[in-house]
């Protein structure tokens, strides 16, 4: 037997607590990220498809129809950029600071190699590099590089061109590469539907995209019992799921080439994934046995695997 729907399991949650449905308009919203209602069946719309998402009381809401998170009140433009003012300097590429720059050299090289397994050194555009090492590393394979950000990187070679600012439509930069690279970044955007369109407009007709993000919505990930430890405002607003990105994406003109779980060695690749793996499978045994139990350690909980994938999409001819 199927396991009960997320909206089915709200609402049972609610009868079981014990609790009353919300009846405050417009719905609760987080306070500094901190939900003050704990209702649990609130929805708001899903900044990925459209769809409905069921708020909890971690301030997100999972998506019914993609299985993507969204952040229930997204922080202004002055909080984001009073946290990405000093982000780079407290920043070591997901991990502790020790070992850092290996560790980024290394994700740099996996980087590159994706991008190499679908293009030719040509015109490549960087956005959100961060204090990552690709841009470097792509210029040194012969790609002429131009990296796109708030704040400049400081390692920056000289010979990779930078613009400061967002990713946003920008009519200077209007299908002016050959390759356009986002690692790690659409789950810090305000805006996913319109920085996946911005990124797509940058991209030559026939060119690719490459981008990274953490994995939500797969078989593991919506059993497991807890939520996914990748979000976390005001850095992680929107976890997207596989089909999100598929949406955002091949309905502005690009199909998906290539779609794999990234790590940097096979050992630590069965590390990662093997405990996705096993969260997932005593989740879907508890959820099918308890349904309330499970939906109520979801919310409560973190999981302890935190996914990657990687994504390549190649923009179509007009």
């Amino acid at each position: 037997m199927d396991a009960p729907s997320l909206e089915i399991l709200w609402q049972r949650s609610a009868v079981v607590a014990g609790e009353e449905l919300c009846q405050h308009e417009p719905p609760c919203v987080p306070e500094k990220y901190v939900v003050t209602c704990r209702q649990v069946h609130t929805t708001i719309t899903c900044r990925i498809c459209g769809g409905s998402a069921f708020a909890a009381d971690w301030g997100g809401a999972t998506c019914s129809e993609c299985n993507s998170v969204s952040v229930l009140a997204c922080p202004t433009r002055e909080e984001l950029q009073t946290f990405y003012e000093t982000f780079n300097k407290t920043y070591y590429g997901g991990g502790r600071e020790r070992g850092s720059k290996e560790r980024q050299r290394r994700y740099a090289m996996a980087y590159l190699a994706a991008v190499g397994r679908h293009t030719h050194p040509g015109t490549l555009l960087d956005v959100g590099s961060s204090t990552s090492p690709f841009p470097d590393a792509a210029a040194a394979a012969g790609y002429r590089v131009t990296s796109l950000d708030f704040v400049r990187p400081p390692t920056l070679r000289d010979d990779v061109a930078f613009i400061q600012g967002e990713a946003t439509p920008r009519p200077e930069l209007r299908a002016g590469f050959e390759t356009v690279t986002c690692f790690a970044v659409i789950e810090h955007s305000t805006a996913p539907r319109e920085l996946a369109s911005a990124l797509v407009s940058y991209c030559r007709p026939s060119g690719v995209i490459v981008l990274t993000t953490p994995l939500v919505g797969d078989y593991w990930e919506r059993n497991t019992a807890g939520r996914s430890a990748w979000f976390g405002p005001p850095e992680h607003l929107h976890l997207v799921s596989r089909r999100g990105m598929e949406l955002l994406f091949c309905g502005a003109g690009c199909e998906l080439v290539d779609y794999r779980r990234l790590e940097l060695s096979t050992p630590r690749w069965v590390a990662r994934y093997g405990i996705a793996a096993v969260e997932g499978l005593c989740g879907a045994l508890m959820r099918a046995a308890t349904p309330s139990r499970w939906l109520a350690r979801r919310n409560k909980h973190v999981a302890h695997a935190a996914p990657i994938a990687l994504y390549v999409f190649r923009k179509q001819l007009l």
